[in-house]
């Protein structure tokens, strides 16, 4: 007889099968709750996302600016970007619209809606309809933020420049952008000029740093066969506006040193002297204390170029001469020279000379030859007659 605490196999198995059927039951029932705050949590995200971008549009700012603009508008949206969060908090982010008739846009209204018109409009930002002031929008943004940096200021003259007179190059940023606008849209010349602009300024703000920075030693010498006295300058520093600064402060040649210690001869063009002498001076002494053998004439190491027996020292021979051993931008694997910076600094206050005075004697020859080939009719005559209105030139220029 079997006990009743020990169920048939039946019995036992559909026991079992029951508790298993409930446990079944409540997995589901968690299963769909859980996929059910799933969605509930999802649509939660969806919403905060959607509000956060409501309350971010509201707080985007919009340039707005007219159709075929210029340079000056330019100017005034990357100067509003880069120095307007101080006013107008979040500006850096700022969208730009174009319109096709400023005349339907009031400046007032629009800023309401967090929209700032340059150029156009009749706002803070446009100059068209003041009187007796020579200024352009980008002035105005720049007086309105409180901008007061030289080298920004600087940029602002030119962009007047541009702006209120005609015969503006044609390679010049201005020009390019009114070019731009016959074949682009105005997004599109936005897209190719806002960066082009920007690093404008920021090689400005370089440029006026290294001005304020670049410390040079100052000397005069006289020039050989001149009574002229030249203002030269040598400068330690591998900062490469080093060589601007000093000759936009006075200096007519200037000598660079660098940390690695190649050395760069650069002149200012105004100061119209010649670096010839000077070159057959460097290359010579490079050569010799590097105990290299050459045996060509004193007039191939006073070749322009770079000479394939002496790659040390590059040799510019037009207006505005230089002497480059090696340059950190074109040339920065030359070697450094071995000559001392006194050896270098001896050979420019010997070699260096006036321009005229060391090529006038070949130049008048030619011109003598030129025009004696040329002339039927009493050449000698003709030949001395221009010869004397040639140096009449020649001593009103100098």
């Amino acid at each position: 007889m079997r006990s009743a605490r020990h169920p048939s196999g039946l019995t036992a198995l559909l026991f079992y099968v029951k508790i298993v059927c409930s446990e079944l039951v409540v997995s589901v029932g968690q299963l769909g709750y859980f996929f059910q705050s799933l969605k509930e949590g999802l649509n939660v995200q969806k919403k905060k996302a959607a509000t956060k971008a409501r309350k971010s549009r509201k707080k985007t700012w919009t340039i707005v600016v007219h159709a075929r603009f210029h340079f000056d508008e330019l100017v005034g949206i990357v100067l509003l970007m880069l120095y307007g969060e101080k006013l107008f908090p979040g500006i850096h982010k700022a969208r730009v619209a174009i319109v096709d008739n400023p005349q339907t846009v009031n400046a007032k209204k629009e800023l309401e809606n967090r929209r700032i018109c340059i150029g156009c409009g009749g706002g803070m930002f446009d100059e068209h309809g003041l009187r007796n002031r020579v200024t352009c929008c980008a002035e105005l943004v720049a007086d309105k933020l409180g901008i007061r940096h030289h080298a920004i200021r600087r940029l602002l003259d030119q962009v007047i420049r541009c702006d209120n007179d005609s015969g503006v190059d044609e390679l010049h940023i201005a020009s390019i952008i009114k070019r731009l606008h016959r074949r682009m849209t105005a997004d599109e010349v936005l897209q190719r000029t806002f960066e082009i602009v920007r690093d404008l300024i920021a090689e400005e703000m370089a440029y006026e740093d290294a001005f304020q920075s670049v410390k040079f030693a100052k000397a005069t010498f006289d020039l050989s066969g001149s009574g002229r006295r030249i203002r030269a300058a040598v400068v330690r520093s591998d900062n490469p506006y080093a060589a601007t600064v000093c000759r936009n402060k006075g200096a007519q040649i200037v000598m660079v040193i660098t940390p690695t210690g190649n050395i760069q001869v650069i002149t200012d063009e105004r100061a119209r002297v010649d670096l010839t002498e000077v070159a057959r001076l460097l290359r010579m002494s490079e050569l010799a204390k590097r105990k290299k053998r050459f045996k060509f004439s004193g007039d191939y190491l006073r070749e322009s170029g770079k000479l394939k027996e002496c790659p040390w020292w590059y040799f510019f021979s037009k207006r505005g001469q230089f002497l480059l051993n090696g340059s950190n931008q074109s040339s920065p694997s030359v070697e450094p020279t071995v000559l001392e910076p006194r050896e270098v600094l001896r050979a420019i206050m010997v070699g260096t000379r006036e321009r005229e005075t060391y090529r006038e004697p070949g130049r008048i020859n030619r011109l003598k030859k030129i025009i004696a080939e040329r002339s039927k009719l009493a050449p000698v005559e003709i030949a001395e007659r221009m010869l004397e209105r040639y140096e009449q030139v020649q001593q009103a220029t100098t």
